[in-house]
């Protein structure tokens, strides 16, 4: 929520709403508060319509305080309040000025009503005023044990019971996916595109301000709804970040769960002393709690339906191997880039499969991947191609794309692949270019099972999220926590770094280098001459957080230098005003393989891990894998694999060996189990982490405490 006051929510008053949820769906009697006795097009009154229109068969009561003796809206009896009502009120959905929603919310307590469905906009939006208000109905609601859902919101459906008490003018056809947003205009757009794409929903939940029911509370409800098999969401912000992913988390191994979260550029985190935290955007953070919940997020509303079309038509993929057919060689140069950019792979056909197609195809026909069965293909050369595919073991879906071209018959192609589409147990997917016949093709396949995709790009995109899904549902499982001992600074609040830092980390049983700290110039001679080879010298401060910011690091020190450096050094922290001077002299390593291990702590989504390219270049690439803390270590593995740049060098570059993968893993483990167990780190990060002999070792380190 963007209010400056927090509506906090108890373990025990969460559970109560999820047991109420059910009465929401299945309401004994609903009452519309705000109708209208003179204007039909009045909210209201439109709402009153819908509800009777979706076939809602038990009690319903419009209400309005200037009704007389022998009102009736749409043969309904019109009452002047709640109170008036003698049968049982599950819902009011309130469609009333701002300023009476309070009024309304009390009577809604003292009929004993559990939801107010409150529609009126102008809360948090809006002005202080608003704010107050929503402070003001959340208060009224937990004193009377009334839930509202809102403000702020299009209403709800759903098709099973059915109720359709919205304002929204499209009741969806009846299906087994449920959609949740915080954009009302949104979601009745949805509802209105689904209709037209043959799929139907179960629930839609307009979540609005979100004062006490929020997209948790629905997760949590759907994990055992039976008439929803799948979950939608449009969120513009998440609500309770730690609760959600847990809520996620459970229902995504039962049921698909695909996202839209919008506000992609809002920074989560302004103020930063390290690396880690500086790049801990919202949107870097929301993406690592989606991939720990499994949840499938796409970009746009187009990109979503394309998704959901996907899952609910084909089986999940088994692997990355995709085979492409085509009878346009430009077509199949579109498939090649489009997987080049993924993470899907264009497998090469077994041997003895494409000596059998050459058998049986025209001479010329390419056989690589993507096969071009040519601008003149009949459907057999497809079915051919496509047989094969199935057969084959390497093959784990298949994409069919076909231009309208001389010769080509789109409806004898369309006849082949559904057929064979129904004997296969792999993803099929198909894209039509075309116009006219083309189009009444593409109504007939996706009638007959087969998704079909616009663009190739967008069939890509979506097999790709598809893909990442099922290997998420089959690799999920509980992160074993190391539970290592140790113990954190004894300071109340504030920034450990340099030696100390490198002390901590020791007793974490983190490899440390040798740090010597020294306040002289001939100290520093005399530390260096013990030193094999070349030494490091570092600027150390207690007020310094990144020392190669004011050039407060010499790499490659000789020893005859170390001097020189030492008075460089002082005169730099002299001329900075910084104080509890001193410079330590660490062993020169190997600086080519620098990286990143490190955490914060998110306000919403509580403490994560992060590992990447490290060095004084971390903030310009940007190259990161950022984890929930804590990790195990084969999740930390994954998270190295998914850099860019930090995976190549770690992995070995010019003639070097691979770095030492378990002893890393273990590290960030253990990093990812402090973040994780100890309440007081706000951020803490290595960096950089060197290599020597290929076992991980840190360099310089820094904590920032909060005082708990």
């Amino acid at each position: 929520m963007t209010l400056d006051l927090e509506l906090k929510r108890s373990k025990n008053s969460s559970s109560r709403r999820y047991e109420k949820l059910v009465k929401l769906f299945n309401p004994e009697g609903v009452a519309v508060v705000g109708v209208s006795l003179e204007d039909g097009k009045k909210l209201g009154n439109r709402i009153m319509r819908n509800i009777i229109d979706s076939g809602y068969s038990n009690g319903l009561y419009p209400v309005n305080p200037k009704s007389e003796e022998d009102c009736h809206l749409h043969g309904h009896k019109i009452y002047q309040n709640l109170e008036e009502i003698e049968e049982n009120v599950d819902v009011a959905v309130v469609s009333v000025p701002r300023k009476a929603v309070p009024s309304v919310v009390e009577d809604c307590g003292s009929k004993d009503v559990d939801f107010a469905v409150v529609i009126a906009s102008g809360f948090e939006e809006s002005d202080k005023q608003g704010i107050e208000l929503i402070k003001d109905i959340t208060e009224r609601a937990e004193d009377d044990e009334v839930t509202i859902l809102g403000p702020n919101v299009l209403g709800y459906v759903d098709t099973d019971t059915p109720i359709n008490a919205s304002f929204s003018p499209e009741f969806p056809r009846q299906g087994d996916l449920a959609f949740l947003s915080q954009s009302g205009a949104l979601g009745s757009g949805v509802m209105e595109k689904s209709r037209s794409l043959d799929i139907g929903l179960s629930k839609f939940v307009s979540l609005g301000n979100k004062s006490m029911l929020d997209e948790t509370d629905f997760l949590e409800y759907l994990k055992d709804d039976e008439s929803s098999n799948y979950v939608m969401m449009y969120l513009e912000e998440i609500t309770r970040g730690r609760e959600f992913i847990e809520a996620a988390k459970k229902l995504s191994k039962k049921k698909p769960v695909l996202a839209i979260k919008s506000a992609r550029t809002n920074s989560g985190r302004l103020a930063a002393s390290s690396h880690t935290g500086s790049l801990g955007s919202e949107d870097n953070v929301v993406e690592a709690a989606m991939r720990e919940a499994g949840i499938i997020r796409v970009n746009d509303t187009h990109e979503l339906l394309n998704t959901v079309q996907l899952l609910k038509k084909q089986p999940l993929p088994e692997g990355r191997n995709l085979l492409v057919v085509t009878n346009a060689g430009g077509e199949g140069v579109m498939a090649s880039d489009a997987c080049e950019t993924s993470s899907l792979r264009l497998v090469e056909l077994k041997k003895e499969i494409r000596q059998r197609l050459r058998e049986k195809l025209p001479e010329g026909v390419s056989l690589e991947n993507p096969v071009d069965v040519r601008g003149d293909a009949c459907a057999e050369r497809y079915e051919r191609v496509i047989e094969e595919g199935i057969e084959d073991v390497n093959v784990d879906s298949i994409l069919v794309l076909m231009t309208r071209q001389s010769g080509t018959d789109p409806w004898a192609i369309k006849d082949r692949i559904t057929e064979l589409e129904r004997k296969s147990d792999k993803p099929i997917l198909a894209s039509f270019f075309g116009d006219g016949e083309v189009d009444e093709v593409v109504s007939e396949i996706e009638a007959g099972g087969i998704p079909h995709f616009s663009t190739i790009s967008s069939a890509i995109t979506s097999l790709e999220k598809v893909l990442r899904y099922a290997n998420w549902k089959e690799g999920t499982k509980e992160n074993s926590s190391l539970k290592i001992d140790y113990e954190t600074p004894s300071l109340a609040k504030g920034e450990v770094g340099g030696k100390e830092a490198l002390k901590i980390m020791d007793s974490w049983g983190i490899a440390t280098v040798e740090n010597m700290v020294v306040s002289t110039p001939t100290e520093a001679e005399n530390i260096a001459e013990e030193v094999d080879g070349e030494v490091v010298m570092k600027l150390e401060s207690s007020e310094l957080s990144h020392k190669s910011d004011i050039d407060g690091v010499k790499t490659n020190v000789p020893k005859e230098r170390v001097p020189e450096v030492f008075r460089k050094l002082e005169r730099t922290g002299k001329e900075k005003g910084l104080n509890d001077l001193g410079v330590s002299i660490q062993p020169q390593l190997d600086a080519e393989r620098e990286i990143i291990v490190g955490g914060f702590k998110h306000d919403n989504f509580g403490p994560l891990v992060r590992v990447g390219l490290g060095g004084k270049y971390t903030e310009v690439f940007q190259d990161f894998s950022t984890r929930l803390a804590p990790v195990d270590n084969e999740e930390a593995l994954k998270m190295v694999e998914e850099t860019d740049y930090a995976s190549v060098i770690l992995n070995g570059k010019r003639n070097k060996d691979p770095v030492n993968f378990e002893i890393l893993a273990e590290t960030i483990a253990k990093i990812s189990e402090v973040l994780a167990s100890e309440r007081r780190i706000e951020e803490l990060e290595i960096n950089p982490l060197l290599f020597r002999n290929k076992n991980p070792v840190a360099v310089d380190a820094r904590i920032r405490l909060s005082n708990l």
